[in-house]
Order: structure tokens, then sequence, then C-alpha cells
């Protein structure tokens, strides 16, 4: 989920390895691969949808990531990586990834 997070989370990251932009590392991922890591990968779509309990997340965080969900799915999984990156709503997306992320090292520390 971290991971996820992380990727969600940062610009740079995007538009060097979505983007394929200065990435001269070769890394490959994109948006959709991202979110389904994130989603359905790790099981916490699933969780979230059958209202489960999730181990070391609080009721807060469980709130943002379906807020974070619900903003994902706003986002047009069609349009080039380029267009995803600069839609509006992915400025949120970064925000609130940004809060989960470090409110979830916050309470592992």
């Amino acid at each position: 989920m971290i991971w996820g997070l992380e990727d969600l989370s940062d610009k740079s990251f995007q538009k060097r390895v979505w983007a394929n932009i200065d990435n001269v590392d070769g890394e490959l991922s994109s948006f959709t691969e991202t979110v389904c890591q994130l989603f359905d990968d790790t099981g916490l779509g699933r969780k979230l949808d059958r209202d489960q309990q999730l181990y070391h997340v609080s009721p807060e965080n469980r709130s943002k990531l379906i807020r974070l969900r619900r903003l994902i799915a706003s986002v047009p999984h069609f349009a080039s990586q380029l267009e995803i990156i600069d839609h509006p709503k992915m400025d949120v997306i970064r925000v609130l990834s940004k809060e989960i992320l470090h409110s979830l090292n916050d309470s592992t520390q």
C-alpha cells in the first residue's frame, strides 16, 4: 500500500515513470497499474467495499482512502499518462496520498 501512495503523491515520479520523461533507469509503471496495485493487488479495495477492518489504519485514514478511491475513479483512465498527470483532480489526489502516507508512517514509529 505504501508504494502505491508514494507513486500517487509524487508528480516528478509520475512524469518520469508513467510518462517516460527523462526516465534513464527504464522504470515502468502507469496510473492504472499504480491504482490496481494499491486497491486490487493488496485487497484494500475489497476490504473497503465490504467495510472490513483495516489493521494499522485509523478510521480517519480509512475515510481518506475511501475519498482517494472516489477521486481516482473520477480521473479518465483512458487518457494519456500526461493528461492524467495534469488532470485537475490529480493535484488533490497527490495531496491526499501524501497525507495518508505521512499519517501511516507516523503511526508505525
